[in-house]
């Protein structure tokens, strides 16, 4: 059985977990937005379309009551399946009644704003889900550099660069003089820093002809780890980091 690889570096803005979560959740308020609004449009079809007055309201309870006539018989004081603070003693509203049974009534809110609602917060939902998905890929620089073996290299691990007003870091790598980050990550830096202190670390990473670089973070991941088990040292993702200079940890060998 394998064992879980601590994310020593997690270059995700955000967990795919709670990205899936959020999607589910919009998923299933989205069903219940559609079942509401086919309801609605089938009460629509079948029931009557009147107007009728408010003749009491609790507000304590949020409760509203409203007379109507329908069919040449009046109904008193029905109780209403909605409630608007807006609502005052004397209002006309317009609601639908079922002919089969004219004391079973449902508001306009019910049968429009209701559904429309649960769809809007759904649509809500799954927009931030795609949006955090498309902006992770664009971090990660998925096409470029081209995740080729003409491009892959090893490059040396020489420090992590703090990232300002932020509880993340950036990975610094150096290479025939040239130095290249790593888009900011979360994980424990520390933990990366007392790993470089502690030998050389060479990691695979792609760079190609343009300059387009980007460490191959699975490979990398797995590397820290295993020095962190061979070193005994524990790991404490950092939680907030208060940095107002974005300071540069360089590596020192002893």
């Amino acid at each position: 059985m394998t064992s879980k690889i601590n994310k020593i570096i997690d270059p995700h803005s955000n967990s795919i977990s709670t990205l899936i979560f959020l999607f589910s959740i919009g998923l299933f308020v989205l069903a219940l937005g559609l079942f509401f609004m086919l309801k609605s449009a089938k009460e629509a079809a079948t029931y009557a379309h009147i107007t009728a007055t408010i003749t009491n309201i609790d507000y304590y309870n949020e409760s509203v009551y409203v007379s109507y006539t329908y069919n040449g018989v009046d109904y008193q004081n029905i109780l209403l399946d909605s409630f608007s603070s807006f609502w005052t003693n004397g209002q006309e509203l317009q609601i639908f009644v079922n002919p089969e049974n004219p004391s079973q009534i449902t508001s306009d809110i019910s049968t429009t704003f209701i559904p429309k609602m649960f769809i809007g917060f759904a649509v809500f939902l799954m927009v931030i889900t795609i949006f955090s998905i498309v902006y992770d890929l664009v971090r990660l620089h998925p096409i470029y550099p081209s995740k080729t073996d003409y491009n892959k290299k090893k490059m040396r691990l020489t420090g992590v660069q703090m990232v300002k007003f932020n509880n993340r870091f950036k990975l610094v790598f150096t290479q025939d003089m040239k130095t290249y980050n790593s888009i900011s990550c979360k994980g424990d830096p520390s933990l990366v820093q007392n790993l470089i202190n502690i030998q050389e670390i060479y990691a695979d990473v792609y760079l190609d002809a343009n300059g387009h670089f980007s460490p191959d973070y699975v490979s990398l991941n797995e590397q820290l780890e295993n020095l962190r088990v061979q070193n005994g040292l524990p790991f404490n993702p950092i939680k907030m980091v208060h940095s107002s200079s974005g300071i540069h940890i360089n590596s020192h060998h002893h």
